[in-house]
């Protein structure tokens, strides 16, 4: 199926496309929120005893904390929108033949056309990450594709699914060749870390 393929052929560019599943990006705020649930009672004492005692009363010290605090949440939530926002949804070659540009299309928007000569490399890498042992969850692949610009920063494209790197990797390649851009695929294995058990308290089997 053509959905199925690496990259996506158009009549004025070709596209490298994340998959919408895979933008997991940073973890959903509220879950972050409540997995810092330990840490907040020893935050409240940190700053609130120093403060009762600068300023003669417990209450208002109080007040200030929860104040603060709230404030630290909010510029924390907008961090991690941003961050989200700028994950790049889509890579545009362009024209569709042999490209003379490229693009990132990212969730806030597309970022201004780069000259071909300006990528230097792109890494395909294959991410298997391995349950522990007791894990529920099974063995999860994924593949992650990094572009070197020019620049030197590195511009990461959100992970596709998908076991078998090679085929991503021979398009893109066939796809650069003439521009003589090296296209090199890696491994990565890891196993998965042990999730709290937030009902009981407890690390999982």
């Amino acid at each position: 199926m053509a959905s199925d393929a690496p990259l996506r052929h158009g009549s004025s560019s070709t596209d490298l496309v994340s998959e919408q599943s895979a933008l997991g990006g940073p973890p959903s705020i509220t879950v972050t929120l409540l997995a810092a649930g330990v840490a907040f009672p020893a935050a409240m004492l940190l700053v609130t005893i120093p403060l009762a005692f600068l300023i003669g009363d417990f209450l208002p010290a109080l007040l200030i904390t929860l104040g603060l605090i709230a404030v630290g949440c909010l510029i924390f939530r907008a961090v991690l929108e941003w961050d989200l926002r700028r994950q790049v949804t889509r890579v545009e070659f362009a024209p569709a033949g042999t490209p003379t540009s490229l693009r990132l299309v990212r969730v806030c928007g597309a970022d201004q056309h780069l000259p071909i000569t300006d990528l230097l490399m792109i890494e395909v890498t294959q991410v298997t990450v391995e349950p522990y042992f007791g894990d529920p969850l099974p063995r999860r692949v994924h593949l992650q594709t990094e572009f070197l610009l020019r620049t030197g920063r590195e511009k990461r494209i959100p992970n596709r699914s998908g076991p078998d790197p090679q085929p991503l990797v021979d398009a893109l390649t066939e796809l650069l060749a003439p521009l003589d851009v090296p296209v090199e695929l890696k491994t990565e294995r890891t196993v998965r870390k042990r999730q709290r058990d937030s009902y009981h308290g407890k690390w999982g089997p």
